[in-house]
């Protein structure tokens, strides 16, 4: 029997395996088919697309300190004639399998993050090679990486187009042999911020498993597992998830020398989910327990094997536990939506059920974990309608959270005895903008409108409770660039349950705008409603709505004129730009 390219090698990795003194057991029928793999994994290198260079396919790569997800993927994904890496369902949850279509994955062929980026250079074209270094960091680190620890010149955003080694770590996104071999050294502390991670020269891959079965491993990849504890902490996940950036002027001179653009660590160290205290409390839990859960969709501890032979069959080693599973799905389902949709532009590595098992993940992570929504009342009088809504934060940190393009808000209505609305605000339109009863956009929602305030007290159609946040210039003004925050000109996100103003990193993550309102505090706020309706309402309904992209921050993005911006604009106007419900409530109203 002849073997060549790819059954060659996997026979040949085979036989490694087997050197290795590792034996292999059979497959399981009931092991669910595996998912296929798109057909433009087939062509090679860039293509043109309305002028324009695209990202080029990913392939395997071993270059350097890194490797691309290909090396990773022929052990650590799943195999339909394999029984590793199967919960208790027997449903798949190889590593790879459920990455490849998260946001970590795709964190360099993300569209949004390439306009926004393009944006940012457009208003300060003198700070270019740095705007593009700073955000590469996190969205391409095995490339920046890399060329760091060389000594190198940080390479510019161009690198995402070139089918070069060094172009394909950069495209393969937040990957493997990234997370995994980031050290201990200096996490949790400021040096360790905007991708200040440490990585060796030794080619450790770092997981939490005890006495880790190096032999396959090393063999296959030239990689060496190691045991270690900060694999499951959230200063690991801190190095790219606080990100500090200095404010400047249109001149490009730096006025502020730390703004927090981005602070989840610093909001969950001030909670009660803190687990770094001397005596961490009984609700402490680290950012992996959310985003890379140990158990099953139906909460069931996984236990299972780490790895399948690159042939497809399975390793004769030890059950492992815990197993993360990594879904790495926070609330943004409009991204991966967009990378399934037009992938013949975009070329990700992940399939479309893939995708759809990513959005599908985020949309449950967000009505299952993420907020809970209550209305006490309601009651009449003087031909009003008097209620109260309460929400409550049940993530680790600000809601929502992070890049500041994100929102959510309360869409309230009052019905009458057959459904009909009476009074409603917070309706938004099919383009995810918020209207008022004219069924226009409101101000706030258009490019240099007025920002819709916090509040305590509605009694208004066109007064709608929006959480998010929204950067100030160093003049005081609303901006949505970047680079040109200084401060905040609001912040009513939903503070995590714990949050004090004596706690730690306050002047980072303190709330701006809502003095007054005494309700707005750590876990959650209330909002009072008081509206004039006719006699025959009889129901109020509550639903907390979220967008990944506000309808606002797209159109101030999309005032600037850029190649990346025009292509975004084009794949955004296709996609589907409602929000994703979060929690939703409804009451009678008495007689």
């Amino acid at each position: 029997m002849r073997f060549e390219g790819a059954a060659l090698r996997q026979l040949l990795l085979m036989i490694l395996a087997v050197g290795a003194g590792l034996s292999v057991i059979g497959a399981t029928s009931a092991t669910p088919g595996a998912r296929p793999l798109p057909a433009w994994l087939g062509s090679k290198g860039p293509v043109e697309v309305q002028g324009e260079r695209k990202p080029p396919v990913s392939r395997e790569v071993s270059d350097g300190r890194f490797a691309t997800s290909w090396l990773c993927e022929m052990c650590h994904s799943n195999a339909a004639t394999s029984i590793a890496m199967l919960d208790e369902k027997k449903r798949f949850v190889g590593p790879f399998t459920l990455w490849q279509g998260s946001m970590m994955a795709n964190s360099a062929r993300d569209p949004f993050w390439r306009a926004a980026v393009s944006a940012e250079v457009k208003v300060l074209p003198m700070h270019k090679a740095t705007i593009e270094a700073t955000c590469m960091k996190c969205h391409a680190p095995m490339a920046m990486a890399e060329a760091h620890l060389n000594g190198e010149k940080a390479p510019g955003i161009h690198l995402l187009t070139e089918d070069t080694n060094r172009g394909q770590l950069a495209i393969d996104g937040v990957s493997c042999t990234l997370c995994h071999q980031i050290r201990p050294d200096g996490l949790g502390t400021d040096a360790s911020y905007t991708a200040g991670f440490v990585i060796g020269d030794k080619k450790e891959i770092f997981g939490p498993h005890k006495d880790p079965l190096a032999d396959p491993m090393v063999r296959m990849s030239a990689f060496t597992p190691v045991a270690a504890t900060h694999m499951t902490q959230s200063k690991l996940c801190a190095t790219c998830h606080t990100v500090i950036t200095e404010g400047r002027n249109l001149k490009g001179e730096v006025v502020r020398e730390h703004f927090a653009e981005q602070s989840p660590y610093f909001e969950w160290r001030n909670s009660v989910f803190n687990t770094e205290l001397d005596k961490p409390g009984p609700d402490a839990a680290d950012c992996q327990s959310c985003h890379m859960p140990v158990t099953s969709e139906d909460g069931v501890p996984i236990k299972t094997r780490l790895a399948r032979t690159p042939n497809g069959r399975t390793y004769d080693a030890p059950l492992r536990e815990p197993f993360g599973r990594h879904l790495f799905v926070g609330g943004n389902t409009l991204i991966p939506a967009i990378l399934r949709d037009n992938a013949d532009e975009l070329r990700p590595l992940a399939s479309r059920e893939a995708f759809d098992f990513t959005i599908q993940a985020a949309r449950d992570q967000l009505q299952q974990s993420t907020a809970r929504l209550g209305i006490s009342g309601p009651a009449r009088s003087n031909g009003k309608v008097t209620f109260g809504v309460k929400l409550e934060n049940l993530t680790g940190h600000k809601f929502p959270s992070a890049y500041p393009s994100r929102r959510a808000w309360l869409r309230v209505r009052l019905l009458d005895a057959k459904g009909s609305v009476l009074w409603a605000s917070g309706e938004s339109d099919l383009e995810g903008r918020i209207i008022g009863t004219d069924g226009k956009p409101l101000p706030s929602e258009l490019q240099g409108g007025l920002v819709m305030p916090h509040r305590a007290k509605i009694t208004q159609p066109d007064q709608v409770q929006v959480y998010e946040t929204i950067m100030a210039d160093s003049d005081g003004k609303a901006v949505f660039r970047l680079m040109l925050a200084c401060g905040r000109f609001k912040d009513n996100r939903l503070l995590p349950r714990g949050w004090t103003a004596d706690g730690m990193h306050v002047e980072d993550t303190r709330p701006i705008g809502v003095e007054g309102d005494t309700d707005f505090a750590g876990g959650g706020d209330e909002v009072a409603f008081e509206i004039a309706v006719a006699d025959d309402c009889a129901e109020v309904e509550v639903t907390l709505l979220y967008q990944t992209l506000a309808a606002r921050y797209a159109a101030e993005l999309f005032a600037f004129d850029t190649p990346e911006i025009k292509r975004f604009r084009g794949y955004y106007e296709k996609a589907a730009r409602g929000p994703e419900e979060v929690a939703s409530a409804k009451v009678k109203v008495p007689k």
